[in-house]
């Protein structure tokens, strides 16, 4: 199936949701028209889609496209909020490869509430700079020759959350773009996250690239995810 016609497909599934900022699932085969070639997913909430060689991200609005090159489901809301338990998404598309990493705070720093001394700010900063450092987290193979395009990750307590997370559920969640020279290199992606985050006891892992699409529990004795 031509990336348009799954773009098409898309708006069926979804049957026109809208999406943040406005735009509706409606105007999704008109990013760029016939020049998709590929929908890849990432997350429960982002549709992205290869056109003219850029991964443009689509908020659905809790839809998820479950699958490329013929098969497409659509999914309920995101996952509920469960300490212990981490996730990540893979899509890859031509050279360029997407990771999304979502988990609860606690898993990173052992509490949810904003910081309340220095021992937790540092703590904080230190968990957040090791999220935004995609080495320490997770490997790809040398030969692939990927080079890192963007990295962004989204924390709470920040100046327009302040108060948001008071007295409820905080999570992090980081989105790494890449791209690679040699794409058919990719076999697996190396997962270091039990290693620095010890409270993380298991990550629901998703991956979708042109060898297919698979959905596993990682597990600190079999961390690394086929690709």
């Amino acid at each position: 199936m031509a990336g348009d016609q799954l773009a098409r497909h898309l708006v069926a599934v979804t049957g026109g949701a809208g999406a943040r900022g406005g735009r509706g699932a409606h105007d999704v085969p008109d990013i760029c028209g016939s020049n998709c070639n590929i929908v890849a997913l990432n997350g429960w909430r982002r549709c992205c889609l290869l056109c003219d060689g850029g991964l443009m991200k689509r908020l659905l609005n809790g839809w998820l496209l479950m699958a490329c090159a013929g098969l497409a489901m659509a999914h309920g809301p995101h996952a509920a909020h469960e300490h212990g338990v981490a996730e990540l998404r893979v899509a890859i598309a031509g050279a360029e490869v997407e990771i999304s990493f979502e988990t609860p705070l606690d898993n990173l720093v052992g509490f949810e509430h904003e910081p309340r001394n220095d021992r937790q700010r540092k703590a904080l900063q230190e968990a957040l700079e090791a999220v935004g450092a995609f080495e320490r987290l997770f490997g790809l193979p040398a030969a692939a020759g990927c080079a890192m395009v963007d990295v962004a990750v989204e924390a709470p307590f920040g100046s327009q959350d302040h108060h948001g997370h008071a007295h409820g559920h905080a999570g992090v969640s980081a989105v790494y773009t890449l791209k690679c020279a040699t794409p058919a290199a990719l076999d697996v992606l190396q997962v270091k996250v039990f290693d620095v985050f010890s409270r993380t006891r298991q990550i629901r892992a998703e991956r979708l690239s042109p060898r297919g699409q698979t959905a596993v529990t990682l597990r600190s004795k079999q961390a690394d995810l086929p690709l």
